[in-house]
């Protein structure tokens, strides 16, 4: 999450920054990661257990000694990596009886 700084703040120190994500799917319900309870300032998150070919949403907000921002961030979205298919057999010719094609 990118660091809230300056009149970005509100006039205030930032004292949690909230990150959510769902699946994508219809339901659209986001869960927390972290920020709520207890509070967050870290700007990297690592979000294990998720599984693979699947679109994931991301947002976050703020919060300072006024209450969380106005909304969310817009959204960041993801597909998790899937196992790669089994790769062909390479194939070979030779040029010119000195070099070979692979």
């Amino acid at each position: 999450m990118p660091q809230i700084e300056g009149s970005q703040t509100g006039g205030s120190d930032i004292l949690s920054y909230n990150l959510q994500f769902n699946t994508g799917g219809i339901s659209q319900i986001f869960q927390t990661i972290v920020g709520e309870a207890p509070d967050n300032l870290m700007l990297v998150i690592t979000k294990g257990g998720l599984s693979t070919n699947v679109v994931y949403q991301f947002r976050y907000r703020v919060r300072n000694k006024f209450g969380w921002s106005n909304g969310y961030s817009p959204l960041l979205t993801a597909i998790t990596a899937s196992i790669p298919s089994m790769v062909a057999a390479p194939t070979f010719s030779i040029i010119n009886q000195l070099n070979v094609r692979i």
